[in-house]
């Protein structure tokens, strides 16, 4: 029983020994604690030096993480090729500012930290690294905010990224960083030298923008010169022919250290000036010396000793200028100059940059922007431009510059005259116009001032440091109803600018399209082909700053031309607006006859599309033969023109029919006809025609004009006749006589009498007749086209 038992003991301990291999699977862990962010506040870039300022180091611990953070330790590494000043000893703490100590050190900002004197403590600074330990925390209400300062590294010996690693130790508040590079250290620093920007200099010589020395490390530029006059030496040399140092630039050079910083870790420079400055000018030779030398100044109180710059600085060179030999120096040639240390100053990277360029007293036109215009329409903005002096004083005061629009544009005063807002000097030029220009073929006081304008340079750039460069800009033109393509403007004048620039493409405002039918001298309402008016752009025919008077479409037909009724109008694409029950017709056979559309409301997203179908015309005997025409009207007071200019001009026109005198030996020989039910429009030979009535069914059978239908059957007019009297038709053609009488259903063919079905009739006083019997008679085939309900006969 005993051993029965301690078996079974046995086994649940071993069943319990097993769990607890399981147990940590079914516990849930505990919440991680690492909440701080590390992060670069500040990076330098360096030379190899004993003692270098590299960067800063910014750790941030949430305020409702710091109940958790007395104990937390940080771990703080970088490169064991370089050594802090303190190396070995301890790292120092201070709440505020940063102290004035070399090496490695923390501070806390005392305001807003949560950390105070004492709450931070650092084990010393051993083989490039120490521990951060919080044994305290003054002010959990704030985030507790640190710095790391790596103010003094030795980086003799060490070149590349200077990478620091955070390691937070377990359970700690801090956040394991590995490798936040804090600062580079270059093993050959040098410089990199500009000019700020390239001027022109003409033949009387010239200034030159500012050159910058820039170092790539702090310490860059040194010397192992330890007295004047050569303590930091440089030499500029013009290495392209023809040009020369101006003597006079020792007295106007300045320099200064850029940054803002001076050398030392503590101190600020003096101001920009010559202090302890030695120029000498030799020709194409410029030589400067003792730009590292702090006399005249006092400087021991601020630190400024040479060699004991905290960051990289910027050495600014002004006020040189150059003399030019124009009998050697060419137009167009660029000034090179060569830089390099000299008497002992070493970290100068010799190199060869540009200055200025040489340039004759020239000006260009340059296009900057255009702009899309559409035609009839005023207060368009164009484009923006340039004019640019090649050299300072090329626009000369009391000279004039004259913009010419092309025809079928007018400079626009509705909002002012040109004035300040219309230009601006982009560069540093002190290039002003007159107040007023002159706008010599301006009419009246309209706001159209014609196509002319005449600017005079008030004040010229002769005494800027470079040339003039003039943007033009919210110009306003307005532009005929027949304007389109592009606005280019002409500009010239006695100022020596000269050319022609882009300002805009200029779009017609609609366009008429119709496929042309033909009709016939001197015959009343005859159908003509469909007319499609199509918007360029919504909202271009009727806008918001639309006039009484202009909210209205009218097209107009050429002369000897009118309406016979008023088409049918109908917008089949766009969100325009048509008064339909205001359309109105007009005109005569001598001005051409006229349709009035009136606007409610313009398009607004969608460009219209408005169709005019039914449209029928007559002709006036005398019309010309030819194409006929319907347009846009004429006139400033329609919506094709809203400039109260360009009253002679029209936007659009399409040709809708082609006007003919047809002569009856044109009938000879025909061998098709064709007739469309209900339409006044027929063909002989696939030649359209005109008849004065329609075709029509009656009792299934399909009844044309007596005259149009001899026609179809090549019959000329004498050989139609008709009897008012008996009302009978006698048509012949050759041996073959066809009589037919109203109201009978007898036809008779060479005298042998036949019956038909139906009988010829009178409708609006035209002699009407069953075309089947009549073009059987004379041998014709006659057949139906249902799709197009025509009847077709074949002779």
């Amino acid at each position: 029983m005993l051993k029965r038992n301690s078996k079974a003991l046995a086994i649940v301990m071993a069943f319990v020994f097993c769990l607890s291999f399981l147990a940590p699977s079914f516990v849930a862990p505990p919440a991680a604690l690492a909440e701080s962010t590390n992060t670069v506040a500040q990076s330098f870039s360096v030379g190899q030096g004993a003692a270098q300022q590299l960067g800063v180091i910014k750790i941030v611990i949430p305020s409702d993480s710091l109940g958790l953070a007395v104990g937390s330790a940080l771990t703080v590494s970088f490169p064991t090729e370089t050594r802090a000043a303190n190396e070995l000893g301890a790292v120092p703490f201070t709440a505020g500012a940063p102290a004035a100590v070399a090496g490695v050190q923390i501070s806390s900002p005392a305001a807003s930290s949560a950390f105070g004197a004492g709450d931070l403590v650092a084990t010393p600074c051993t083989n490039s690294k120490f521990t951060i330990n919080v044994a305290n925390v003054s002010a959990p209400a704030n985030d507790g905010v640190f710095y790391i300062h790596f103010d003094s590294i030795n980086t003799t010996s060490f070149a590349g990224d200077f990478t620091v690693s955070l390691i937070g130790a377990p359970g700690s508040v801090f956040t394991t960083s590995p490798a936040l590079i804090v600062g580079t250290v270059k093993s050959e620093a040098g410089t990199q030298t500009f000019a700020k920007s390239i001027f022109n200099v003409t033949a009387a010589g010239g200034p030159i923008n500012t050159i910058t020395v820039f170092e790539n490390a702090a310490n860059a530029i040194t010397t192992t010169a330890t007295a004047a006059p050569n303590l930091g030496a440089i030499q500029l040399k013009i290495v392209t022919k023809g040009y020369s140092w101006d003597t006079a630039a020792g007295a106007g050079l300045l320099y200064d250290w850029g940054f803002g910083f001076g050398p030392g870790t503590a101190g600020t420079p003096p101001a920009a000036g010559q202090y302890g400055l030695g120029v000498n000018v030799d020709g194409d030779i410029l030589t400067i010396s003792n730009f590292l030398d702090a006399s005249p100044v006092a400087v021991a109180a601020v630190g400024w000793t040479p060699g004991m710059f905290a960051r990289a600085g910027q050495l600014h060179i002004t006020g040189l200028a150059l003399t030019v030999d124009d009998s050697v120096a060419r137009v167009g040639q660029d000034v090179e100059v060569k830089i390099s240390g000299i008497n002992g100053t070493t970290g100068i990277t010799e190199q060869t940059f540009t200055v200025a360029k040489y340039a004759d007293f020239e000006a260009k036109l340059n296009e900057s922007t255009t702009t899309e215009l559409i035609s009839g329409k005023k207060e368009q903005k164009i484009g923006e431009f340039f004019i640019e002096e090649l050299a300072p004083g090329t626009l000369l005061a009391g000279r004039t510059i004259t913009f010419t629009l092309p025809e079928g544009f007018e400079w626009d005063l509705t909002n002012g005259m040109f004035g300040n807002s219309n230009y601006e000097i982009v560069n540093s030029s002190s290039l002003t116009f007159g107040a007023t220009p002159s706008y010599p073929d301006r009419v009246g006081a309209a706001n159209n001032a014609g196509r002319t304008m005449k600017l005079t340079v008030l004040t010229s750039s002769a005494t800027a440091l470079n040339g003039a460069k003039i943007k033009f800009k919210n110009l306003e033109v307005m532009a005929s109803p027949k304007a389109k393509g592009d606005l280019t403007i002409e500009v010239s004048g006695k100022a020596g600018v000269e050319g022609t620039v882009k300002v805009a493409t200029c779009t017609p405002m609609v366009t008429l399209e119709a496929d042309a039918v033909d009709v016939v001298l001197g015959v009343q309402s005859q159908k003509v082909a469909d007319v499609t008016l199509k918007e360029a752009k919504a909202d271009s025919l009727v806008d918001s700053t639309t006039i009484a008077g202009q909210n209205h479409i009218v097209l107009q037909l050429d002369e000897d031309f009118t309406f016979t009724k008023t088409p049918k109008v109908e917008v089949v694409e766009g969100d325009i607006v048509l008064d339909q029950l205001a359309i109105t017709t007009g005109g005569d056979r001598d001005t051409g006859g006229w349709v009035r559309i009136p606007i409610k409301a313009g398009s607004l997203k969608t460009p219209a599309v408005i169709k005019l179908s039914d449209i029928y015309v007559t002709s006036n005997r005398n019309a010309p033969e030819g194409p006929v025409k319907i347009k846009t009207a004429k006139s400033a007071n329609n919506a094709f023109n809203d400039t109260g200019a360009f009253a002679d001009d029209r936007v659009a026109d399409t040709v809708i029919a082609t006007n003919k005198s047809v002569p009856p030996s044109e009938n000879i020989g025909a061998t098709t006809g064709e007739f469309n039910i209900g339409s006044n429009v027929y063909k002989v030979n696939s030649m359209v025609k005109v008849m004065d009535a329609a075709p029509y069914i009656k009792n299934n059978r399909t009844y044309v004009p007596v005259r149009y239908l001899g026609y179809a059957l090549g019959l000329t007019d004498d050989q139609i006749v008709w009897d008012a009297g008996s009302q009978k038709a006698t048509l012949t053609k050759g041996d073959t006589v066809v009589e037919l009488t109203i109201g009978s259903t007898t036809i008779t063919v060479n005298g042998e009498a036949q019956t038909m079905d139906v009988a010829p009739e009178m409708s609006n006083n035209r002699t009407m007749l069953p075309a089947r019997f009549v073009a059987e008679a004379f041998g014709a085939k006659v057949g139906w086209d249902a799709v197009n309900r025509a009847v077709v006969i074949e002779n």
